[in-house]
This record gives structure tokens, sequence and C-alpha cells, in this order.
């Protein structure tokens, strides 16, 4: 396994010092001359920097479109994080009532305490997942 090499801007250019600051973004073409891919970790605010939108077209003119352009939505992380929770849940639930019910007589109340926990469950973790979803489309289709 060779190791990976990664270029952050943010991390790497200085940005109090003016005179490191200059010299940083004169050598950024150097970097995105020799990058494979150009990774975006894509937000609201991303085509609203100047930064951003200097680097994606240096990017795309060195390398005249030849070479992949991944964006990443930031919200992406969140939006699995909301998704696995509920399954885990769910999951945790269907376990409980496997577990749980050897008893007859405890059956019926142990499966409607854990239909109504999931769906409680579901009402705070559903409307997330939507509004995230639906942020994330949106965000995507206006880049076209």
């Amino acid at each position: 396994l060779r190791p990976r090499l990664a270029f952050l801007d943010k991390l790497t250019i200085p940005q109090e010092d003016q005179r490191a600051k200059e010299t940083c973004i004169l050598g950024l073409a150097g970097f995105l001359k020799h990058s494979k891919k150009l990774v975006i970790l894509w937000s609201e605010s991303y085509i609203d920097r100047v930064w951003c939108v200097y680097e994606f077209a240096t990017f795309m003119r060195i390398h005249r479109g030849e070479r992949p352009v991944q964006a990443i939505p930031v919200a992406l992380p969140l939006l699995l994080l909301v998704h696995f929770a509920w399954w885990f849940a769910v999951r945790n639930m269907i376990l409980f009532i496997a577990l749980g019910t050897g008893d007859a007589q405890n059956f019926f109340p142990t499966v409607l305490l854990c239909s109504i926990s999931v769906f409680v469950i579901f009402l705070f973790t559903y409307p997330c997942q939507s509004l995230i979803g639906m942020r994330m489309t949106q965000n995507l289709t206006e880049l076209n």
C-alpha cells in the first residue's frame, strides 16, 4: 500500500501572514498540476468564496477537464449518522423483542412498547433525514 497525500488549502496556506499567503497562492498551481483529482467539500457557500472558484478553475484549466472532480456534500456525514441512528434503534428493538419475549404473557406489551419507541424515534429522525437530504439535493441541483 502506497501512502496517499492530500493538500488541504485552508490548513496549508497561512491566513494571517499576507506575504506568506501570497507566496503559497502563487505555488498553488504546482500542487494542482500534480494532483490526480480534485475533491471538493461542497457546502452552500462554496461558490461564494473566490478562493474556491479560483482553485476549481485552475484545476480545470491545467488538466483541461481530463482529471476527475469529486464533490462531497459537507452534510453527508450528518445525514448518514441520523440514518444510522434510526436503523440502529430499529435493530435493537427487534433484538429486544426476540430476546425479551420468552414469556407469552409479556409478548404483546413488549411488542407494543417497542413499536411505540420505534415510532417516536422515527418522528425525530425522519424530519432530520428529509431536511438534510432535500438541502443536499437543492445545493447539488443549483450547480447546473
